[in-house]
């Protein structure tokens, strides 16, 4: 039976008592994996998919997308196809992927690590920094603003039940795994520098549903933790509706500084129709936009066009300005896709990939009309007036650009980051679309860019409550000896296993009865004054709980159960 095996482990000899003994021991039990560590006992099933494959759906308003803990964003990497549907549940999208483009030097190092080099890589490992292998936990998690209201006025209460989204935030992390405590902001009520839900403590989020993940790049050499948040605003009828935000936090987790950081945002538009599209740029208010180069947008292939009536598309840098914005084409010519890291350096710095610098006009390399004025921003002209340089009005004797698969890079100032120091960094994404069907090239654009200023107008008032982050993770942490049975002491805890509901029963009368999850953080708390009581444990996750019963005399018993399906 699990739950014999799971017990028998406890009395292993590599589970002793050493504590130093205990963090590096590791078994399997049937299907379940245990990990004992001086945090307490660790438990998982080989059988559960990959953290890597863990996904969730924003749906907030009128936009659906997938988030992948270990993929870019809006892109279905698994399928290949684009992800981000406006309007959601209509089949049709208008972004295909993208991704923030970090490059970084350590102090006194002489080049810089970037990652990824591709833009629609799968180049991130799951959860924050470890010195060990495979770390598990939930890493990406989904959240209400109605949810975390709930649990301010339920914390504590006799009947409420938490989200598991609160209960497993990922407020601290495990100092025995390598893992920084100082994870993911939250709520601290009682400031004790401990995540206590059960005490109040909540999650902070924006919006009125946020997904959080914490990721980092496969590439070892740069020691970097990526702490991401998704968010938006279910307000029909206003620019809210149509807009989505994204938090994208660095964490240096190296021992040195990085003398130099440079972060650019790739973003790959496809408007319905991925091969009829234009791109520009509004240097003023810090947007890189796509809107469609022909009247009616035709699908093509599984990709839905949006007929005569396409929207535009844009990204506004909310925390920073755009520094500069490029645009490239497919291939590996010297204005095509980045392949080094050298590359996407040049890329960031308004050069080329042969390293001359971008020109005002034409295509800004090779083509006719590109002047000999070097700029560090494409395509800011307006296409609807037709003024200024656009893909409509190049220059020279160059005509209109043919439309076709855009790709627009826009990067934000260098700054460094000292050990432990994290950067924030806001963007909003935001459609347009005016009224009836479309009559111009670009008639929509305008629209865009004023639902992305009344979106950072609304962001910015935004109050928050003081962030507060873990200062050590030993939070609640049960110690060696909670893992060992009381002996002699008639207490009985029955079902074990169990689907949930458990009985409590004790000779003498029972004062309080407390639940432990494998983490040694406390989930439940339920005061008593009986003999005999019952608890749920339905809405938790399956695994390995300590209960903890105090009696009328002040004797704490402690017992050890499975809850499993």
């Amino acid at each position: 039976m699990i739950a014999c095996s799971i017990m028998d482990s406890l009395a292993d000899p590599h589970f002793g008592n050493d504590i130093a003994e205990m963090s590096s021991s590791i078994d399997l039990i049937d299907q379940f994996v245990a990990i004992g560590t001086s945090k307490g006992l660790y438990v998982s099933s080989p059988s559960v998919q990959a953290s890597s494959a863990q996904q969730t759906i924003f749906d907030v308003n009128v936009f659906k997308t997938g988030v992948r803990i270990s993929d870019p964003l809006f892109e279905e990497v698994y399928s290949g196809a684009a992800n981000l549907e406006f309007p959601k549940n209509s089949g049709k999208h208008v972004v295909f992927a993208a991704n923030f483009i970090v490059a970084a030097k350590k102090q006194n190092a002489s080049n810089f690590d970037v990652h990824p080099l591709n833009g629609f890589q799968t180049a991130f490992a799951p959860g924050p920094i470890s010195n060990t292998g495979g770390l598990v936990g939930d890493y990406i998690l989904k959240l209400t603003k109605q949810q975390i209201v709930a649990h301010q006025a339920g914390a504590g209460q006799l009947n409420y039940v938490m989200p598991d989204a609160i209960k497993n935030w990922p407020a601290f992390g495990d100092s025995t795994l390598g893992v920084a405590p100082d994870l993911a902001p939250f709520f601290d009520a009682n400031s004790n520098g401990c995540y206590d839900p059960q005490n109040g403590d909540y999650p902070i989020i924006k919006g009125d549903q946020a997904i959080y993940w914490i990721n980092h790049p496969l590439d070892k050499n740069l020691e970097l933790e990526y702490h991401w948040m998704m968010y938006g605003f279910s307000a029909q009828g206003t620019a809210l509706d149509s807009s989505l935000f994204v938090q994208y936090t660095i964490v240096n987790r190296a021992q040195v500084a990085y003398d130099s950081v440079q972060v650019g945002l790739f973003l790959d538009t496809d408007l319905g129709n991925a091969v009829d599209d234009y791109v520009g740029c509004d240097s003023i208010n810090n947007v890189m936009y796509s809107y469609n180069g022909t009247l009616f947008d035709a699908g093509q292939g599984s990709s839905s066009g949006y007929g005569n009536s396409t929207p535009a598309v844009g990204v506004k840098f909310l925390s920073d300005s755009m520094s500069s914005l490029i645009y490239y084409n497919i291939g590996p010519s010297s204005n095509g896709d980045p392949a080094t890291a050298q590359d996407w350096l040049n890329y960031m710095n308004a050069k080329w990939k042969n390293g001359t610098a971008m020109r005002y006009g034409g295509n800004g390399f090779n083509s006719s009309g590109v002047s000999n004025v070097n700029t560090t921003h494409m395509f800011t002209g307006d296409p609807v007036a037709l003024t200024g340089w656009t893909e409509l009005t190049p220059g020279g004797a160059q005509p209109q650009n043919q439309s076709g698969d855009r790709r627009l890079f826009g990067a934000i100032p260098a700054f460094s980051l000292q050990p432990n120091e994290r950067k924030t960094i806001e963007i909003a994404l935001g459609v347009g679309k005016t009224p009836g069907t479309n009559t111009v090239i670009g008639q929509n654009i305008n629209a865009m860019v004023a639902t992305l200023n009344k979106a950072k107008f609304f962001n910015d008032s935004i109050q928050l409550p003081a962030l507060s982050f873990a200062t050590t993770d030993t939070c609640g942490a049960l110690s060696i000896n909670d893992f060992i049975a009381t002996k002699g002491v008639n207490l009985s805890i029955f079902p074990v296993p169990s689907s949930g509901d458990l009985t409590i029963e004790a000779e003498e009368q029972i004062r309080l009865i407390e639940v432990y999850d494998m983490k040694g953080a406390k989930v439940m708390s339920l005061p008593t004054r009986q003999n005999k009581a019952q608890l749920s444990l339905s809405d938790y996750r399956d695994g390995f709980y300590l209960i903890r019963v105090q009696l009328e005399d002040d004797t704490w018993l402690i017992r050890k159960v499975i809850k499993q399906q």
